[in-house]
């Protein structure tokens, strides 16, 4: 019972390179379990959050993202609302952070534990900005274990995460190339700022905004 609760929560590469210590190309799709008729939905004004939780991925030339995430007393976890811009300074990102944080009293803003200065800069303003858990395979496969069990779910206002998690895959396996298990840091940019959002995500047990 053990290795199908494993099975049900692991990508396939990652369960048989890890739990069967097979050799594994992993290649294809990041999240060939995300699918758009059992994540994607029309988040409907009435519905109830215990709490918000957020992911923040930095950038000026490439794009910037966040991501404001509802967690509901079932602990289900619900993208509520994207912020994506290109171009943006470290002061405007945070601005962006305040303006979320006003709106759905985000308890924590998890960012990529790169950018220390960001993340210090923020805090001072009064944004509780905190350094992310940067594990990508383990990222992936928390990610992965929600869309399985049917515990994320994405608005479908959220136009760039869907799309990014239509391409987002792993490099295309050649003879005689070193394995890589990570995917193509291409497009990517919800889809970090979800998994620093999630991976350190924790039950919380008190009422909050809906």
């Amino acid at each position: 019972r053990e290795i199908e609760r494993l099975q049900s929560i692991y990508t396939v590469q990652f369960f048989k390179q890890e739990l069967e210590a097979q050799f594994v190309q992993f290649a294809g799709l990041v999240y060939p379990d995300f699918f758009h008729a059992k994540h994607v939905i029309q988040l409907q004004p009435e519905t109830q959050f215990k709490y918000n939780l957020a992911g923040t991925d930095p950038g000026f030339a490439n794009p910037a993202a966040i991501l404001v995430v509802g967690v509901d007393v079932d602990n289900r976890y619900t993208v509520r609302e994207e912020w994506f811009e290109t171009g943006k300074t470290g002061d405007e990102i945070i601005l962006a952070a305040a303006r979320l944080h006003a709106r759905y009293k985000i308890d924590s803003f998890a960012c990529d534990p790169s950018s220390a200065s960001l993340i210090e800069d923020a805090r001072r303003k009064g944004v509780a900005f905190k350094a992310a858990n940067n594990d990508v395979r383990a990222g992936i496969n928390k990610v992965t274990e929600l869309l399985r069990t049917g515990r994320l779910h994405v608005n479908e206002e959220c136009k760039n995460l869907i799309r990014e998690f239509n391409s987002y895959a792993y490099p295309d396996p050649k003879a005689g190339a070193a394995m890589n298990e990570n995917p193509i840091k291409v497009d990517d940019h919800c889809l970090d700022a979800l998994r620093y959002c999630l991976i350190g995500a924790e039950p919380k047990r008190r009422l909050a905004i809906a």
